[in-house]
């Protein structure tokens, strides 16, 4: 009977102690959906992410977010075309609100900002008329606005979906222009300490 008290203690000590702690992890997969024009070039691809939040108030944290992105395109030039892929680190702090707290679906929305290291192809016509694609890299500055809801799964356990609208300046031979895509994202957040 001691043993089971004792469970029963150390059990609700630690959901007292999840629900309290300021800092969380998560990590997410995403797809990003394809069909973003820009100049001609047609974007799809997948992204992984992961994060920490520290908690400001109950319904405000503030993120800070590593994310890679690989970016596949086809670009139409004249009488070429060209497939590839555009790979994008972006590194981003920002911040995300809660609209409800004490529900266990919990709609946010959320905005980062930051840098990303870029690998953008880019290419050189020459006097045959091909174009030579090669990469080069560069940092531009990077946004991203978002909304999304998780699920109250356990006291430490939170699965969510979002979707985002994400950005950055590129010019290239290849295309010129804001790189804007959309991920969609499924992911989990907890509390690792």
């Amino acid at each position: 009977m001691k043993f089971l008290q004792t469970l029963f203690i150390m059990i609700l000590s630690y959901q007292i102690y999840g629900q309290n702690k300021k800092i969380t992890a998560s990590t997410s997969v995403g797809y990003i959906v394809k069909g973003s024009n820009i100049n001609g070039l047609q974007t799809g691809g997948f992204s992984t992410t992961t994060s920490f939040e520290y908690k400001i108030t109950e319904k405000f944290w503030l993120t800070g977010m590593l994310d890679f992105q690989s970016i596949s395109f086809v670009r139409t030039l004249p009488k070429l075309e060209i497939d590839g892929s555009l790979t994008s680190i972006p590194v981003m702090i920002g911040g995300k609100y809660f609209f409800e707290n004490e529900s266990k679906t919990r709609p946010f929305v959320n905005f980062s900002a930051g840098i990303a290291y870029t690998s953008i192809p880019n290419g050189s016509e020459e006097i045959t008329g091909k174009v030579k694609v090669f990469s080069e890299d560069k940092f531009p500055f990077t946004y991203l606005l978002g909304a999304g809801v998780e699920w109250k799964f356990k006291p430490t356990f939170f699965p969510y979906i979002q979707i985002d609208y994400q950005t950055f300046s590129n010019s290239s031979n290849i295309f010129s222009g804001n790189v804007v895509y959309i991920p969609i994202r499924i992911g989990v957040r907890t509390y690792p300490f």
